[in-house]
């Protein structure tokens, strides 16, 4: 680490874990002496709305019995994002996840940036879209020139009529992708994984509870069954990133490494301008449509 020594970020962990046992959402002493701050005070939803937005997605997201979250099969899928962004940071919190679950926390999250299944689906929408227009646009051509016109005057005002309702159908369809994609687009960062591991035998590693998803898997496994809390933190301290899981590290990268870099290249955010880039960036919670919840959620700046 280049700026916390061992023994203090030993200290520090172990006075975060412990606090699990006490009072929910509330700091110590000792971690309002060392600069900790809550992100969820377990009674609202101050701090948090959703990605892109500037409201709390109350339709999606509650918060009750001391903990955020949601049900399964939400009406929506609205990630949650902090108010405030972050450059350098221990973070902790505590997550609980329904069998067969999969969530996760995002950090160093950018706003406005297309998820690269959000992309997808917007290039091949604007691909038949495109092709779709162009058919009609030909064949409204050809009529407007008079083909058939002398035959069947009926026939090539009724296919001026298909080809006219075609064209403003795919258009809508089109403008209606792109539009969609970009307001529901999901917030775009590093993604420490959350996931019911015991559910997902035969899963790459790199989707498994305490990743950094799709890049580099956890060292092992940690994860307690569904149904109970998880204890976890991440580290962002200048360039180098710790993931850590009940009292276990997990994963370490270093941003910038040519390893990072590979390792990007061979994943989904291959295309994804900026993605493995150091800085300011938001924390968000993900909604993959399962039930879970989180509680003591605390950062502590380090920049």
């Amino acid at each position: 680490m280049s700026r916390i020594i061992a023994v203090p970020f030993l200290v520090a962990f172990l006075s975060v874990t412990t606090s699990s046992f006490g009072v929910e959402n509330q700091l110590t002493p000792e971690e309002e002496a060392t600069g900790w701050i809550l992100l969820f005070d377990g009674q609202s939803s101050s701090g948090w709305r959703e990605v892109n937005g500037t409201e709390f997605p109350g339709d999606t997201w509650s918060v009750s019995d001391g903990c955020i979250g949601m049900s399964s099969d939400p009406p929506s899928r609205k990630d949650l994002i902090t108010d405030e962004g972050f450059t350098d940071f221990e973070l902790s919190f505590e997550w609980r996840i329904e069998e067969g679950g999969n969530s996760g926390v995002k950090y160093l999250v950018r706003e406005g940036v297309l998820d690269p299944g959000q992309v997808r689906k917007r290039g091949t929408a604007l691909k038949l879209g495109g092709g779709l227009a162009l058919l009609g646009i030909v064949l409204a051509l050809i009529l407007a020139k008079g083909l058939l016109a002398a035959q069947s005057p009926g026939l090539r005002k009724g296919l001026m009529v298909v080809c006219a309702v075609a064209f403003i159908g795919v258009g809508y369809f089109a403008v209606w992708a792109v539009l969609y994609s970009q307001l529901n687009s999901n917030a775009v960062g590093f993604e420490y994984q959350l996931y019911d591991d015991s559910q997902f035998d035969g899963l790459s590693m790199n989707l498994t509870s305490g990743a950094l998803y799709d890049l580099f898997p956890p060292q092992q496994k940690a994860t307690r069954p569904a149904g109970e809390f998880n204890e976890s933190r991440i580290l962002v301290d200048q360039n180098h990133v710790e993931h850590w899981l009940n009292g276990v590290r997990l994963v370490e990268v270093e941003l910038g490494s040519s390893e990072l870099r590979s390792r990007i290249e061979q994943s989904k955010f291959k295309t994804t301008e900026g993605f493995g880039e150091k800085g300011m960036g938001h924390i968000s919670l993900q909604n993959h449509g399962d039930e879970v919840c989180f509680r003591n959620i605390k950062i502590r700046k380090l920049d």
